[in-house]
């Protein structure tokens, strides 16, 4: 979950997971390994500064988990 997210907002956002996408009609949830997170990271970094630049003021520590 993402640690943005307060009590409530998770509480909804699991329950709109739970509906859309449970895992008795679909396949379970798996961690990507790795290397893609990090390949992910290093595609998207210069676009998720500018972001945090422009809309995410004062997220440093949550910009980091964004960046390669």
């Amino acid at each position: 979950m993402n640690p943005i997210l307060d009590k409530a907002e998770r509480k909804v956002f699991r329950r709109f997971l739970q509906e859309h996408f449970s895992n008795r009609t679909h396949p379970r949830a798996s961690v990507m390994p790795k290397y893609i997170r990090q390949q992910i990271r290093e595609t998207y970094a210069d676009d998720n500064r500018t972001l945090f630049a422009r809309f995410i003021r004062g997220y440093d520590q949550e910009l980091d988990q964004y960046l390669p």
